[in-house]
């Protein structure tokens, strides 16, 4: 999966419970200046919600 700069990508609560490995890789990648930006946030109908800013980084 090819991830673009300055798009945003939204994980669904589908994606939620299987977005923690994700989120690890994301912090790993996070110290090789290679990510902007994460967010984790919790909606009002409790919908978990990562937005992600990537430069060109392939999970």
């Amino acid at each position: 999966m090819t991830l673009s700069e300055n798009e945003t990508y939204i994980f669904d609560q589908n994606w939620f419970c299987m977005s923690r490995r994700l989120q690890m890789k994301i912090w790993e990648m996070r110290f090789s200046d290679r990510l902007f930006a994460y967010k984790w946030i919790r909606n009002p109908d409790s919908w978990g919600v990562l937005l992600i800013k990537y430069s060109d980084v392939y999970l």
